[in-house]
């Protein structure tokens, strides 16, 4: 056998096996709103102003043209403000943090699909990248 064609098979299968173990190691999205799931994003929120929540975890993920990346992103940031805390290899908690009384609609979207300011983000747009979305009522 070629030694060098026996060395890209083996670079190649330790290539495959650190890929798998990296996804395998990521885990999945997690919900930390109550009752809120893949499944299930509609359930209300109350907070109170000045409060923050942890709301949404994410793996860490390899870079994807196109990708996807779970996030949120508030109707009225003045309201309720949607913080993202970036982990090591990718991974991100997004946050609730209630600014104002009043109420708004907080959406689950895909974060490459929309700008990184969310301010810069027209309703109508917002809206139709929504993959969910739930009431919070701060008072």
């Amino acid at each position: 056998m070629n030694p060098t064609l026996a060395l890209r098979g083996a670079a190649r299968r330790l290539l495959l096996v650190t890929l798998c173990g990296a996804l395998s190691a990521c885990g999945g999205i997690a919900y930390h709103l109550p009752e809120h799931s893949a499944e299930r994003m509609s359930v209300p929120q109350t907070m109170r102003p000045g409060e923050q929540r942890l709301a949404l975890s994410t793996p860490s993920r390899l870079p994807a043209p196109g990708g996807f990346e779970m996030g949120l992103a508030s109707e009225d940031p003045e309201i309720v403000a949607v913080v993202v805390r970036g982990g090591s290899m990718g991974a991100a908690d997004s946050s609730l943090v209630a600014r104002a009384s009043g109420s708004t609609r907080v959406h689950y979207v895909n974060r490459f699909a929309l700008p990184r300011d969310p301010a810069a983000v027209p309703l109508d747009t917002l809206r139709a990248v929504s993959l969910g979305s739930f009431a919070v009522t701060v008072k």
